[in-house]
């Protein structure tokens, strides 16, 4: 699989390609966002690329709506700064395309399927059934995933007990189980 464009600086890839120096520079590649468990090694960077790496496990379960707004800044700063930035994963079909879709989404008030449709008439790309059901839920909130935003949200918390992401049951007021794992408690 190769390197395609999806928005004027926002591209998409697998590992390979996020590796090849050619291909970088042929497309002015000017950050590189990994989606991966395993950042690209050091021997494999280039000095004039600025790096980026939130690790991912391709598996429905993986919450990456707390990860979300991180994500999205870091491809925001770059695009409005006029430089492409690479997001890749291992293959290039589910963690990847599900951040540039999120990405699409919020910038064009786009839903999933609006997205998904956007992203794979570049890209072939096939996210996960956790990764499509968090993209649902981040259209649900308009395009937000913020700490309050998710903490509120039912459809999050029906998510993340549905996933195993709860130690007891028993609801709190609002959207997340009082007893859940959530990555800032």
């Amino acid at each position: 699989m190769g390197i395609d464009q999806i928005l004027p600086h926002l591209w998409i890839s697998d590992r390979n390609a996020a590796s090849n120096k050619r291909v970088l520079e042929k497309y002015e590649i000017a950050e590189i966002l990994t989606v991966c468990s395993d950042p690209i090694s050091t021997k494999k960077q280039y000095e004039h690329i600025r790096y980026h790496h939130i690790a991912l496990d391709d598996v429905p379960m993986q919450n990456i709506l707390t990860r979300l707004e991180e994500l999205l800044s870091i491809l925001e700063e770059a695009i409005c700064a006029n430089r492409s930035i690479l997001v890749h994963c291992e293959a290039g079909i589910s963690r990847s395309a599900t951040v540039c879709c999120a990405y699409v989404m919020r910038r064009n008030s786009w839903s999933t399927k609006e997205a998904l449709n956007h992203v794979r008439s570049s890209h072939s790309c096939y996210p996960n059934e956790g990764f499509i059901e968090q993209l649902e839920i981040f259209e649900k909130l308009l395009w937000k995933a913020d700490k309050k935003t998710l903490e509120s949200s039912e459809n999050y918390g029906k998510w993340l007990t549905v996933n195993g992401n709860t130690r007891r049951n028993g609801r709190s007021k609002g959207g997340a189980n009082k007893n859940q794992r959530l990555p800032w408690r």
